[in-house]
């Protein structure tokens, strides 16, 4: 097995010299924004079942990406080679990804040091866990061609659903990643994707004049005081004290960004991680009391289910998992909240704990929505 994994990485790696050569001319070029921000640029060349693509984004820091994707005849992804560079214009990660028969081989190059894994029974890559809008496009055309085939592509175990709204148009919905808006020339060239109102992390991107790419890769690149957009939805961990117990909160801050949040971003009647990315913790180290439930000291993953009229809070004893993925075998508690809907709008995400006289309350608040729930101490 060793042996068949490093040929195939070696066989896949010899193609990563295409990195180093100048794309065609006549290739597509992109601008990303986030909100008000440009936040990267894209450049990409379709040549039949292959994708060629440069990226330069400024999120968190400043990099360029450059890949190759190659597809199966029936749509699916079987490869994709990364190269990533610093500010610095340094070559500083390589991976390789690749599916074969039922299984996924995985290889990554940085810092000198190689991490190698292979996954069963997970047979093709997901077109939207590549992150390089020429993807996108690509899946278009490939749902052109055989659209009964790639409605049963798949992202985790949510069905990707693509519809033709108009001519050149589409929308591609999937649970995780809401509705994506694309829209295509009449040759079925790419121009511009927006998911602001509905998406994950609420895209714009539009297609431009490779002179526009042009300028914002020479100033991006040769600025070193470019501004960085900071992280998006920033880890906030905090510490409060509610009479003589410590109540600690550990969550991702997640902000609007013109977005529809609940009903929208956030489903109504569904488990909700209450932030984004890692899920929400909490840890207490006394005893509460939750709606007459008493729950020991400990740390727990805090969740809720918004409902239009009324929300849940949740407590469960997995902790350390990603996203919204919820093991109800877990669940240790579930009490309603008391809920606003008309309150000054807010743009990021806050939970809070407040002292009250018998105990404290813990609040959650974003948008004009606030989700309260109080417990006592178990003395």
């Amino acid at each position: 097995m060793k042996k068949r994994i490093s040929l195939l990485i070696a066989i896949c790696f010899s193609f990563i010299s295409i990195f180093s050569q100048h794309t065609h001319p006549s290739q597509n070029h992109l601008i990303i924004l986030l909100g008000q921000d440009t936040v990267g640029i894209e450049r990409y060349q379709i040549n039949g079942n292959e994708v060629l693509t440069e990226t330069i984004r400024r999120v968190n820091n400043l990099r360029r990406q450059k890949a190759r994707i190659v597809y199966r005849e029936d749509g699916s992804i079987e490869s994709v080679e990364t190269r990533v560079f610093n500010a610095a214009d340094s070559l500083i990660q390589e991976e390789l990804m690749k599916s074969a028969g039922d299984s996924l081989y995985f290889q990554r190059e940085r810092n000198g040091k190689t991490n190698t894994w292979v996954r069963f029974g997970r047979p093709h890559l997901l077109v939207h866990a590549i992150p390089f809008f020429a993807s996108y496009a690509k899946l278009i055309l490939n749902y052109e061609n055989a659209p009964e085939t790639n409605f049963s592509i798949q992202y985790f175990n949510d069905p990707i659903q693509i519809k033709k709204t108009g001519e050149n148009d589409y929308e591609l919905t999937v649970e995780v990643l809401r509705t994506l808006r694309l829209k295509f020339n009449a040759d079925k060239q790419f121009l511009a994707l927006n998911s602001r109102g509905t998406g994950l992390l609420s895209y714009e991107t539009r297609k431009v004049d490779q002179q526009v790419y042009e300028y914002y890769a020479e100033r991006w690149w040769q600025d070193p005081n470019m501004k960085i957009i900071s992280t998006i939805s920033p880890r906030i961990k905090e510490a409060s004290t509610v009479h003589d117990a410590q109540i600690q909160l550990d969550y991702s801050s997640v902000s609007k960004r013109g977005r529809i949040t609940f009903g929208g971003l956030v489903p109504f009647n569904k488990f909700w991680r209450t932030g984004s990315n890692r899920a929400t913790h909490i840890e207490f180290d006394k005893d509460l009391i939750f709606g007459g439930k008493n729950i020991s000291k400990g740390r727990y993953t805090l969740y809720t289910i918004p409902h239009p009229d009324q929300w849940f809070f949740l407590l469960n004893k997995q902790t350390g998992q990603w996203g919204s993925y919820y093991d109800e075998d877990q669940e240790i508690l579930r009490v309603p909240m008391k809920t606003s809907h008309d309150n000054p709008e807010q743009e990021t995400l806050r939970i809070e704990v407040e002292e009250m006289e018998e105990g404290g309350m813990i609040i959650i608040s974003w948008d004009q929505v606030k989700a309260e729930v109080a417990f006592e101490l178990d003395n």
